[in-house]
This record gives C-alpha cells, sequence and structure tokens, in this order.
C-alpha cells in the first residue's frame, strides 16, 4: 500500500513515545500506553507494544486501571504497593 507522504501508526506512536517518555513515571506511563492501545481498537495493544517496546501485559493493566477494575491508589499517593520496587541491599 502507497502512503504517499503519510507516516504508519507505528511510527507516529514511537515518535510520540520517544517525546515524552522521560517525563512519565510508572504508572502515567503505562495509563499513556494503554490509551494510545484504546483508542486504535482491534490490534491496538500489539502495535503499542511493538512500537514501544512495552510488554503487553503492562499495556493489559494500564487498560484495566481505565477501565476502573484495576490500581488500587495507596494511601501515601504512592505510586507502587508496599514492597515493590527494588529491595535494599543492607
Amino acid at each position: 500500500m502507497l502512503s504517499f507522504g503519510m507516516k504508519q501508526p507505528e511510527a507516529i506512536l514511537a515518535e510520540k513515545f520517544s517525546a515524552i517518555s522521560s517525563s512519565l513515571n510508572e504508572k502515567s506511563f503505562r495509563l499513556w500506553a494503554a490509551a494510545e492501545a484504546k483508542s486504535m481498537g482491534r490490534g491496538g495493544i500489539h502495535r503499542v507494544a511493538n512500537a514501544t517496546g512495552i510488554s503487553r501485559d503492562r499495556i493489559c493493566r494500564g487498560i484495566r486501571e481505565l477501565d476502573g477494575k484495576g490500581g488500587e491508589q495507596t494511601a501515601s499517593g504512592a505510586i507502587r504497593r508496599k514492597g515493590g520496587g527494588r529491595k535494599k541491599l543492607s
């Protein structure tokens, strides 16, 4: 199929990803990817995963959070649950 100067959706996603990825935290990163995937409809998760390198599981988790079926908030407003993240060396 000829594109006549129009970019493919994956190329557009890759550009968006590289422009904003450094300023997003883990949760907002996941929600952005989920919103992009949902807006693309069928095959959106696959396209976003391929264009950005984000795992399909991470995108699906973001979709569940957008739909209100996951992603419980912590009392302190932390992004990760207690015990999440790297363990201390000592």
